[in-house]
């Protein structure tokens, strides 16, 4: 009897010691360093957010070839679902069309709008990526140039990146063309983006809705509506 009870104490130990440990939660230490920069200043993510290279800055453009390659029909339909609003369906066509097979220059074009869809989303850095690969990408077009350094250029102006905002500016200077134009919404949404990535944050879904119907103005629609071409 004796030796059962000491077996039924230690096992009333074991658990309790287990129900312990797992009751305590691990001891989170966050060390603050303040900012030594002043009040107005940007401070930049440069460890965070990928950088421009400033050889991007001196690449040559090339037309648009005339055949797309296996995966054409897919990138026309992500690009009919991007004009329809449906970021997500369309980024899954641009993704088949990268698998079954693209000619360069629209290897860049599927780069870029993934970029795009990834601004969408709040996601900064896979935008940022995505828009660099397009520009480093070896059959770059002028409109996709033009769309990637467009957009990276308000990210890393907003981000107090200036160095790397100046190579993107020039960029996008270079390949200017009435054929291609920002999204305004876009734009005007890309610094509340870099607020929230300070603060590491991401966006809900049903967040990023209510902030479209509740924050577009009747200007801000207007842009919103005109697909980018």
């Amino acid at each position: 009897m004796a030796a059962v009870a000491a077996l039924l104490l230690m096992a009333v130990a074991a658990a309790g010691g287990f129900w312990w440990s797992r009751r305590r939660r691990p001891l989170v230490i966050t060390t603050y360093v303040p900012s030594a920069s002043t009040p107005g200043e940007k401070v930049a993510l440069d460890n965070w957010l990928p950088r421009i290279a400033e050889e991007l800055g001196e690449v040559d453009f090339l037309p648009v070839e005339a055949v797309a390659g296996p995966g054409g029909d897919q990138f026309g339909k992500g690009l009919a679902l991007m004009k329809d609003g449906k970021y997500p369906a369309a980024a899954k066509c641009f993704e088949r069309a990268l698998k079954l097979g693209l000619t360069g220059t629209y290897v860049c074009g599927a780069l870029c709008f993934l970029g795009r869809i990834a601004l969408e989303r709040g996601d900064l850095q896979r935008s940022v990526e995505l828009f660099l690969k397009c520009l480093a990408w070896p059959s770059l077009t002028a409109e996709a140039a033009f769309s990637a350094a467009g957009y990276l250029h308000r990210v890393y102006q907003c981000a107090g990146m200036t160095r790397d905002a100046e190579i993107a500016r020039g960029i996008a200077a270079r390949c200017s063309s009435d054929r291609v134009s920002l999204n305004l919404r876009v734009l005007a949404d890309i610094e509340s983006h870099v607020e929230r990535a300070r603060r590491g944050q991401r966006p809900s879904g049903a967040r990023r809705g209510l902030r479209w119907l509740s924050g577009l103005n009747r200007a801000r629609l207007t842009a919103a509506l005109r697909p980018d071409r």
